[in-house]
């Protein structure tokens, strides 16, 4: 069915013109790019997950404890994975929605996360797990307190990706990303938690010496 509207191809994401004809739900920008996507979007299509196109979003009120902020960009029409993105020390969860909001993945929903640690001394700035001496505010390195924030976070995120998957998301269909000591937490959250992540996605972080 040709559009009137524009919408986003759930392939590539580029201006599309076609809209599936039986669910209305999706567009693509060709044929070809339809035919591709058909076994990810049969399932909606005929109505055997019907938990995705009614996935409710993440508030901030959904967190566990100890994280306190995020921000839940969902996807157009229907939010069938779920990128979950970790920020570096010293930042905030806002310039991961911006990247969100850039990236603009098909059929992906994000959810950027505010680390649950103040930075000593500066302004809005968080971080994953103790990272200075409370003291001195020198960097911890090789310290035992860095290893039990490390193991907290890890139990926290755990219960987080639980809660994602009771609303609808299956592991395999989650994925992680984080930048320097995000990446460490989303390196170490991926490697420890029970079932198989969709993936992750480690930039410029590996997994912490200790």
């Amino acid at each position: 069915e040709i559009l009137g509207e524009i919408m986003n191809c759930g392939h590539c994401s580029k201006p599309a013109s076609l809209k599936c004809s039986k669910c209305r739900n999706v567009a693509y920008c060709c044929k070809d790019h339809q035919a591709a996507d058909w076994h990810l979007h049969k399932p909606v299509c005929f109505g055997s997950a019907p938990s995705v196109l009614s996935i409710r979003s993440i508030k901030t009120s959904d967190l566990p404890p100890p994280l306190k902020s995020c921000i839940f960009l969902p996807s157009q029409p229907v939010n069938e994975n779920l990128l979950i993105l970790f920020h570096g020390l010293g930042d905030t969860e806002k310039p991961y929605a911006d990247l969100a909001k850039t990236m603009a993945l098909p059929q992906t929903a994000c959810l950027a996360l505010r680390g649950p640690v103040p930075v000593p001394l500066m302004d809005n700035a968080f971080c994953w797990l103790p990272s200075f001496d409370p003291v001195e505010f020198t960097p911890l390195e090789n310290a035992p307190e860095r290893l039990a924030g490390l193991r907290e976070i890890r139990a926290t995120l755990h219960r987080l990706l639980q809660r994602v998957e009771s609303s609808g998301w299956p592991p395999s269909n989650v994925f992680l990303m984080g930048f320097s000591q995000g990446a460490s937490v989303a390196l170490d959250v991926a490697l420890h938690y029970p079932k198989a992540l969709g993936g992750v996605i480690a930039v410029s972080g590996g997994l912490l010496d200790e």
